[in-house]
């Protein structure tokens, strides 16, 4: 019987199987890019999440009714709106001086270096290889763009529940409504189909869904109200989730796929003795397929500095709940207040957090005082009134010390610092 040493071909099998389905169907864990997120825009709450909600994942909102929750993805999307789609990064970030030397508009060249007209170079169908992004001079091959061109996220709203509105998100929220796309569809199936082309051609970066709760199924709207279907909606949801997951799958690990926004609402089981009664609408299979799920309620406001004056509400309280995390330690809860009206030095759409967020700077040490100055990593100001003036006055300059807090924070609470 002959005998042999049988040896490893680990190269040789990586090569068959990226060639056989499709390249990066097998990779190292080393070459997997890291988690990106897309912040929520409110510190404590981004904190508690590990940075945001988890980019090109499946996150979920769900909660009781005037909890705030159109009111947290609508930020979400002006948030979006601030990092570029190829990179994560915020637009303009110092971090990338590089962009500073390329144009505004992507310029396309041929292999010789010859600039090239925009209809004959561009095929959205390929994708950009890691090769294949240089940045000066940007000599492309034919038919590829630069990615190095800063480009905003936009994004997709199934307006399920018919409630989305324009002035708040614009004047409020600060989002920019040519960046959003509206989804009007009135079955379940078409906005689910949707939702996956829109995934598998990379059409929107962020989408976000309305509520599920209120998704219908085309046999509701055919039928009377007499034919009942059990169950029809979570068997419904639980297909639409495969679908998507399949196709958040098929960028194997691409960091600049697609982001999942869902929305729910709150349904209560019958005959309940023992523990909450509270369900999500839709099934149990959108608790597998998540990466993060928030839970919201309405809280009281009991300040006097927040009471309502003249029959007006000042401001919202959320409670928020982390019920699952993927990728940070979850059961986090808080709170956090959102003016609804103009008062002190905030306007409606406002996170009310001044104050959280200068006590939260001193306590890590990003804010420091210093003979009779205090410093806020690199930039000196005689009082912390008059850093919260600066603050005021600058929200996109005082956002990169914002985020850089958070990212040292999460950091802390997972123990990588």
């Amino acid at each position: 019987m002959a005998t042999g040493v049988i040896t490893r071909d680990m190269m040789g099998f990586l090569d068959e199987v990226n060639k056989g389905f499709g390249k990066g169907a097998i990779t190292r864990l080393s070459e997997q890019p890291p988690v990106q997120r897309i912040p929520t825009g409110i510190t404590e709450l981004d904190i508690a999440l590990g940075g945001g909600w988890v980019r090109g994942g499946i996150n979920l909102v769900w909660g009781k009714k005037s909890a705030g929750k159109t009111s947290l993805i609508t930020r979400a999307i002006q948030q979006a709106q601030m990092l570029d789609r190829h990179t994560g990064m915020p637009l303009g970030d110092p971090a990338l001086d590089y962009t500073s030397d390329l144009p505004l508009e992507p310029e396309y060249y041929s292999d010789e270096g010859e600039l090239v007209d925009f209809a004959t170079a561009h095929e959205p169908d390929k994708k950009v290889e890691e090769d294949m992004r240089v940045s000066a001079p940007m000599v492309l091959k034919k038919g590829y763009m630069a990615s190095e061109v800063q480009e905003a996220m936009n994004a997709g709203v199934v307006n399920a529940e018919q409630t989305f509105d324009l002035k708040w998100a614009r004047d409020a929220i600060g989002a920019d409504p040519s960046g959003i796309h509206m989804i009007n569809t009135d079955t379940a199936e078409d906005a689910i189909d949707i939702v996956d082309s829109a995934i598998r051609k990379n059409a929107l970066d962020l989408i976000i869904i309305d509520s599920l709760a209120m998704l219908t199924p085309s046999k509701e709207t055919e039928e009377t109200a007499h034919n009942w279907q059990q169950a029809l909606q979570p068997r419904l949801l639980s297909k639409a989730f495969r679908m998507w997951v399949s196709s958040l799958a098929s960028y194997r690990g691409d960091p600049s796929r697609p982001t999942l926004l869902l929305v729910n609402q709150v349904r209560e089981k019958t005959n309940v003795k023992y523990g909450s009664p509270e369900i999500k609408p839709g099934g149990r299979a959108q608790d597998f397929a998540l990466s993060i799920e928030v839970f919201l309620s309405q809280g009281a406001i009991q300040d006097e500095d927040y009471a309502a004056k003249d029959a007006h509400q000042l401001v919202h309280r959320t409670n928020y709940r982390v019920t699952w995390n993927k990728t940070h330690p979850k059961g986090k809860k808080g709170q956090y207040l959102m003016a609804i009206s103009k008062f002190k030095d905030y306007r409606p759409g406002n996170i009310v957090e001044w104050a959280t967020l200068i006590d939260l700077f001193k306590k890590y040490g990003m804010l420091v005082q210093v003979k009779s100055k205090w410093e806020l990593v690199g930039k000196s100001f005689p009082t912390q009134k008059a850093l919260l003036a600066w603050a005021i006055k600058n929200p996109a300059d005082f956002e990169f010390y914002r985020r850089a807090l958070v990212d040292l924070v999460v950091k802390l609470d997972a123990g990588y610092l």
